[in-house]
């Protein structure tokens, strides 16, 4: 199965380096705004369906307490990257094509969901404190290393100056290098790739 064609589940069997080709093939020929929503729509997944029962077993029985606060600081600056591009992201969508204001939808419902997904994995498997989705991130945030807060203060800053005049063009282009290629293309896509291989491991 292709990285195009998995849901999910079929993820878990893809190589991570099939992965990355694939997310850098799309950079060769980019795929329009539709034809990414159209992709995002069959290959988005229920964060409500995931399963932790065998991740808390693991994290309990299988991992030092090293690995353990090593995944924490790795999994804080994701669940506080993926909770800052859901609420810095739409002011992207003030200017711009109404086939990107549609695609844009699609990726902060996305980051919602991953935000979503951190806050149960802290819940179900790591335990730390926290009624509302908000104490969790409270609670999560002195693990965050500096190597997130940077890219992500400069965002906050570059929606600010989005929000003043979201059809500047030099603006928009500042705005989406940070996320599409920095924090996204860079940043999240190496991270994820160090992560996901130790967790297959």
């Amino acid at each position: 199965m292709t990285v195009a064609d998995s849901d999910l589940n079929g993820m878990r069997d893809i190589d991570i380096d099939d992965v990355l080709a694939y997310v850098h093939d799309d950079l060769k020929r980019l795929p329009g705004y539709l034809e990414l929503y159209r992709r995002y729509l069959r290959q988005r997944w229920d964060v409500y369906d995931l399963d932790f029962t065998q991740d808390a077993e693991d994290w309990n029985t299988r991992m030092t307490q090293e690995e353990r606060d090593s995944f924490v600081g790795i999994s804080a600056g994701f669940h506080h990257g993926e909770r800052q591009v859901e609420v810095e992201l739409p002011v992207f969508m003030l200017g711009g094509s109404e086939e990107s204001k549609i695609y844009m939808s699609s990726q902060i419902e996305d980051e919602a969901r991953h935000t979503i997904f951190f806050d149960r994995f802290y819940r179900e498997v790591v335990g730390l404190p926290g009624e509302t989705v908000q104490e969790l991130l409270d609670s999560s945030y002195h693990h965050v290393s500096e190597t997130f807060v940077g890219p992500f203060g400069l965002l906050a800053y570059q929606a600010d100056e989005l929000r003043k005049d979201p059809e500047d063009p030099a603006a928009r282009v500042r705005y989406g290098t940070t996320y599409f290629l920095w924090i996204e293309g860079v940043l999240a896509l190496s991270v994820m790739k160090i992560t996901l291989s130790y967790c297959r491991q």
